[in-house]
């Protein structure tokens, strides 16, 4: 595993994340 993740890749995998989450609720 990765020991440093930038701020950019964290945002970016918490944003697609939402995005999944929210698209399989509202289903």
């Amino acid at each position: 595993m990765e020991r440093f993740v930038s701020k950019d890749e964290q945002i970016k995998k918490i944003n697609i994340l939402r995005s999944c989450f929210e698209g399989f609720a509202t289903q």
